[in-house]
């Protein structure tokens, strides 16, 4: 048994549920991972005032019966602060209602990491995240981004589609983002202080009929990391390059201060 609380940009999330999990291991690198769960969940503080029809129900409390399968490989030489090697996760998720008045949904998110030494001190890293969902009609359930370990043109969770009169996101049932870092070391004997310049594409989509993989915004900017055993201390500042929307304002750039790689 389990409870949690998470306060998000537009809402905070009340979960509490049960679950089992089973995990095997298929070779040394991959691992696949199923789970079921029935969770009942319930939100506060939600700052929408004119949501799309078809996530007219995220005002309520619902229960779900949940079965999700994952699978992962990895093959970075650290977990934490990998310099060369890819990993990949595949993650399938099937929620059923408990009560018949309910909605069913369905949802897969890829990623794929790959990072390469291009010469001495210097690495570049690639991520590439793809979510899409069916069904979402729920708050909790649904795709968002923006920040710093997603898409850092975007203050937390502000990429994408927001709500017209509060301009807080609602999510959406796709979402594509791809990130490319650039890291050297100054110094080659103190390669735990690096700089970084890096580029994102990524948006939202609020149904999957309006995915559009090549409708993207973009940023750049640079930053300062330092490697620990708990990953890289980064102070970055990052600029959007175009898709500016509502809240945006043109040329302000955006700090931000974080713990590890991005995820």
């Amino acid at each position: 048994a389990w409870a949690e609380r998470e306060a998000r940009e537009s809402f905070t999330l009340d979960r509490r549920g049960v679950s089992l999990n089973m995990v095997k291991a298929l070779s040394r690198s991959r691992l696949l991972l199923g789970s079921l769960s029935l969770t009942r969940t319930s939100l506060k503080d939600v700052d929408l005032d004119n949501p799309p029809e078809d996530i007219d129900r995220q005002f309520l409390p619902y229960s779900a019966a949940l079965a999700s399968l994952s699978m992962s490989w990895e093959r970075r030489d650290d977990t934490l602060n990998p310099e060369r090697g890819h990993f990949f996760s595949a993650v399938g998720e099937l929620g059923l209602p408990v009560f018949g008045t309910e909605s069913d949904y369905q949802k897969v998110f890829l990623k794929y990491q790959r990072y390469q030494p291009l010469s001495s001190g210097l690495n570049l890293g690639l991520t590439g995240r793809l979510g899409l969902g069916n069904g979402l009609r729920y708050l909790p359930e649904r795709f968002f981004a923006g920040g710093s370990n997603t898409f850092r043109g975007e203050e937390f969770e502000l990429l994408g589609p927001l709500d017209p009169v509060t301009l807080k996101p609602y999510g959406g049932e796709a979402v594509l983002l791809v990130n490319a870092d650039l890291t050297f070391a100054l110094v080659p004997s103190w390669r735990e202080l690096r700089v970084s310049s890096f580029f994102d594409l990524g948006n939202v989509y609020p149904t999957l009929d309006e995915f559009r993989p090549f409708d993207l915004q973009g940023a750049a900017g640079a930053g300062i990391r330092y490697r620990t055993p708990l990953g890289p201390v980064r102070l970055e500042i990052a600029w959007k390059l175009w898709g500016f929307d509502a809240q945006d304002k043109k040329g302000r750039p955006l700090v931000f201060l974080t713990i590890g790689n991005i995820f």
